[in-house]
């Protein structure tokens, strides 16, 4: 076989089989992923119950990556403590290895039926659910296909003295082993799939025992970029989990890269004790089969191992990266609690965008407290707080309303969609309640300009009608959190009904009083215009509810 034939099997294999990991991995996302993520929020109470729940998770969903990012997310949104998320880490790094394993039973035999049912499965079955599983099935062929593929391009390697004495060179060099399979997970984001690849070339025979190791290691190491990628834009928190991650298997590969010959002989003692045949056993085909399954094996030891010496330490592993990443101000961060990595998850790009929603409504609640009354008198850095929150309710504003239209294009169930418009109409009334609060602040501004004064009278009916709007406004944060309560909309659209009825009731008493006010003409005015926002600010608190009761349908 000339060097252009060798090059194109192996360039063919290696994008079939990166092509069959995503296709494995989108489906067992569409078929699991809601599940998936309610399994998790679940059951990781308890360490070791989030290494077995972040085990069960990757298996499933063949794919570490996105276990870690619907943790960094679950952290990111609260739902989840640093605690919670270091044993669902753990635990996904040792479902990751499952995909090794799968691969060392060598059954690509398979891979032609496979791809066959997949693909009529998938592109003539209608029904939603089936299409799934016959992208996972369409996936899994496609990756046996191609690792087949990459493995007949990779074996005549072997015959060239040349080629042969460079890969023995690089075998004998564990940090430089170690920098490859770094760089390459990295690019890739994807530590199954350069896994995969390495086990094509020990198959091949091109890479010996000790050569595939280091490689391996640095496999572990580089995976952990998409956590830091999912973290980029997230909280605090998110950022110590990613750095947790990226602690995790760096200071476990470090560890056994320095005692790389005792975990060699490990590894080959319980893998010939298993299967009873030597990593460089040659089959009739000049294959090496069993291969495959010492370096599925050594992958699972290592992140085993790893887990069972860091799992008595979780605690003080939080603290730890709570030093490295201390607290920061989230202030004038945007979309802090969802980013574009989570709509790989639909349904957990949801879930970030309804906590997101939630934060603005923390925003206009900080906001409305800090008036303690539009009458009252409030210093310049009050007024100046005022502002700036309402400039980051603006920035959210824009961000969240494009973040969530472009999550009603992504594949969501019926009740998920029917949250969508909820959320645009939520969002976009937050907005104006805080152009409302502005007014106000702006009122109080021109008031203490002016040096008005309101009677005992005034004060009692504004304080009333502030209170009542102080109410809808912790409601309807509660609201957004659990949209089915419903009571709690209906409790909103009781109050902005006594908003309105004092509305009315004020704005005549007030009138009426306009020519009775001869020193100060201009405060009805004054008081006019404070009602008339507090009104409107109860009449978005009521679109609010209104938007988001039939959530409970």
């Amino acid at each position: 076989m000339d060097l252009f034939s060798i090059i194109l099997k192996i360039f063919g294999g290696l994008g079939l089989f990166l092509l069959g990991m995503q296709l494995l991995s989108d489906g067992m996302k569409k078929v699991a992923g809601s599940r998936m993520r309610r399994i998790i929020e679940m059951f990781t109470n308890k360490p070791i119950i989030g290494v077995i729940t972040g085990a069960l998770v990757t298996s499933v969903i063949q794919s570490s990556s996105g276990t870690t990012v619907m943790t960094v997310g679950f952290v990111n949104a609260g739902v989840m403590n640093l605690v919670q998320a270091i044993g669902i880490i753990m635990g996904a790094n040792i479902g990751t290895t499952m995909t090794a394993q799968l691969i060392a039973f060598r059954i690509e035999s398979l891979a032609p039926l496979a791809i066959g049912i997949g693909s009529f499965g998938y592109l003539f079955w209608s029904k939603k659910k089936i299409k799934n599983w016959m992208m996972v099935l369409l996936g899994f062929g496609i990756l046996f296909f191609g690792m087949a593929t990459m493995s007949s391009g990779l074996s005549p390697l072997k015959d060239d003295p040349h080629m042969m004495e460079l890969f023995r060179k690089f075998s004998h060099s564990p940090i430089l082993g170690l920098l490859i399979g770094t760089i390459l997970t990295c690019i890739v984001q994807s530590s199954s799939a350069t896994i995969g690849m390495l086990q094509a070339l020990v198959g091949s025979g091109l890479v010996d025992f000790q050569g595939a190791v280091p490689i391996l290691l640095g496999d572990n190491i580089g995976t952990t970029i998409t956590a830091q990628l999912a973290a980029l834009n997230a909280n605090t928190n998110a950022k110590r989990v990613a750095m947790f991650h990226t602690l995790f298997n760096a200071i476990g590969a470090v560890l056994i890269l320095i005692f790389l010959p005792y975990f060699i002989d490990i590894v080959s003692l319980v893998t010939f004790k298993i299967i009873g045949k030597p990593f460089d056993f040659v089959d009739a085909n000049g294959y090496h089969p069993s291969a495959l399954r010492y370096v599925a094996n050594a992958h699972s030891i290592f992140n085993i191992t790893c887990t069972l010496v860091y799992l008595p330490f979780v605690k003080p592993l939080a603290w730890l990266v709570t030093k490295i990443i201390p607290d920061r101000l989230q202030r004038k961060a945007r979309l802090s609690h969802v980013d574009k990595s989570m709509e790989v998850i639909p349904s957990i790009a949801l879930n970030q965008a309804i906590n997101e929603v939630e934060r603005m409504s923390r925003l206009v609640k900080e906001m409305y407290s800090e008036m303690d009354g539009f009458f009252r008198s409030l210093d310049s850095s009050t007024i100046e707080a005022i502002k700036e929150k309402e400039e980051e309710l603006n920035s959210l504003y824009r961000d969240l309303i494009t973040f969530i239209i472009d999550l009603n294009q992504q594949p969501l169930d019926t009740k998920e969609l029917n949250t969508i418009p909820g959320l645009i109409h939520t969002v976009n009334d937050l907005e104006r309640v805080g152009d409302h609060i502005i007014n106000l602040s702006e009122l109080t501004e021109r008031m203490e300009k002016q040096n008005i004064k309101f009677s005992e009278e005034t004060i009692g009916d504004m304080e009333h009608m502030y209170a009542l709007v102080g109410q809808m406004t912790e409601l309807a944060q509660k609201l957004i959190i659990k949209p089915e309560k419903n009571y709690l909309a209906m409790r909103i659209i009781e109050i902005e009904g006594k908003v309105d009825s004092m509305e009315d009731t004020m704005r005549d008493k007030y009138v009426t009083l306009r020519n009775c006010q001869e020193d100060h003409p201009e405060i009805n005015a004054f008081i006019i215009e404070g009602i008339m926002n507090l009104e409107r600010i109860g009449d978005h608190f009521k679109n609010i509810a209104s938007a988001l009761k039939p959530l409970e349908n």
